[in-house]
This record gives structure tokens, C-alpha cells and sequence, in this order.
């Protein structure tokens, strides 16, 4: 007699939910400066207790002002921006302590990621982006079929357009061009955003995949 039973894969699946915030021209150093909600959704494909492979899509929203800030540069200035985003990334993540799933002993682990993504910033320019994720996160195995972590990440944009200022396109014909360039931007100082949050997480069953131990 042959039964068929369900067989724990190596992907999980379920979704995100945190915030965004934006550094550069107009944000130099404040943590979660005008921090907006975010959302998505995450797979994971594990290789091993160490390594897996992460993917996702993420939704959220980057703004800034210079009238928050009392820089004297970023008062005559006197720019602001916001635009929606989303990204779309692929991550290795390397786990420091043995992690797997429904261990009594090994159910929990800090962790670090890399990778690399496309961002979308529908209000910017340019408005297709190449950045490069990485971050820290804590996950944690509820069982065998369930994970709980949180992560916080930068993403490195290889592009000074999110906030619309270039410090290229706004330099005017003036005596004092150089003083007015430090009022605009620079050019060769890319953007950042930080993506943080929790993520929940379920691993998928395959359904009629013969198992032999049942086999009589």
C-alpha cells in the first residue's frame, strides 16, 4: 500500500510590513526622518542552516524639506520632494548561528544580507533606479511551518535623483557659481533609503510528492 503525504519544500512565502525613510541632499544624517509605511511581499528559498536566497516586492513612499533642517545652505535652498516607490530585490542572507526549522535548539538567529534590486521612484528622475540592498535582521522559527524576524536595511542608489536635485542641471550662469552649487546638490553623492520592518513567513507544502516510508 502507497499512501500519499505532504512534503516539507525548501520555500517560504508571506509578507512584509514596516517603513521608509530617505538620506541624501536633503536628509544628510537624521535616522527615520519622515519615516512612511511600507509594505510587501517576501519569498525565501533555504540552502542550507547557513545560507538562503531571498526575493521580494515593496511598496512605500520617500519624502524631505530643507525647511526642516536649520543647515544655512539648506534654508536658501529651500527645496522639498516626495515620491512614491517600489522595489523589486534579490538577497543572499548568511544566517551566524545554525537555524532550522522546529528545532527546539536552533530556532532563532541573527543575520546579515546583501544583494541587489530595482527601484522605481515614479516621481523622480530617474524614475528606473539600480540600487544595492543590504542590512541585519533577526528571525525566529514559530514550529516548522512558520517564521517571525525583523530586518533593517539601506539600499545604495547608483543614481542622485531621487530628491530631483542634481546639483548639475542647477547651476546658473553667476559670478558666484560656486557658492550657488553648494546651495543645489552634488552630483557625485548618491541617494540612500532605508527599508525596515517585520516580515511573516510560511512554508509551502508540495502535495502529492510520493513518500516511501509509508510504502508496506
Amino acid at each position: 500500500m502507497v499512501e500519499v503525504a505532504l512534503a516539507q519544500t525548501k520555500a517560504l512565502f508571506g509578507v512584509f510590513g514596516g517603513g521608509t525613510y530617505y538620506q541624501g541632499e536633503l536628509n544628510w544624517s537624521r535616522l527615520f526622518y519622515q519615516t512612511h509605511f511600507a509594505y510587501g511581499a517576501q519569498m525565501r528559498y533555504v540552502l542550507n542552516t547557513r545560507y538562503a536566497l531571498k526575493g521580494g516586492v515593496f511598496f512605500g513612499w520617500l519624502s524631505a524639506s530643507d525647511k526642516d533642517f536649520s543647515n544655512s545652505f539648506q534654508q536658501v535652498r529651500n527645496r522639498s520632494f516626495e515620491t512614491p516607490i517600489a522595489e523589486i530585490s534579490g538577497q543572499i542572507e548568511f544566517n551566524f548561528l545554525t537555524y532550522k526549522y522546529g528545532d527546539k535548539k536552533h530556532y532563532y538567529t541573527p543575520y546579515i544580507f546583501v544583494g541587489s534590486g530595482l527601484l522605481i521612484a515614479s516621481w523622480s528622475h530617474p524614475v528606473y533606479n539600480y540600487g544595492l540592498p543590504f542590512g541585519v535582521g533577526y528571525k525566529v522559527s514559530l514550529g516548522k511551518r512558520w517564521e517571525v524576524g525583523f530586518e533593517y536595511g539601506y539600499r545604495k542608489v547608483f543614481s542622485d535623483g531621487l530628491d530631483n536635485i542634481t546639483g548639475v542641471e542647477d547651476i546658473p550662469d553667476h559670478p558666484q557659481s560656486f557658492y550657488l552649487y553648494k546651495q543645489f546638490g552634488f552630483y557625485n553623492n548618491k541617494d540612500w533609503y532605508s527599508l525596515f520592518g517585520v516580515h511573516l513567513l510560511m512554508r509551502i507544502y508540495a502535495k502529492g510528492i510520493r513518500c516511501y516510508i509509508y510504502e508496506q
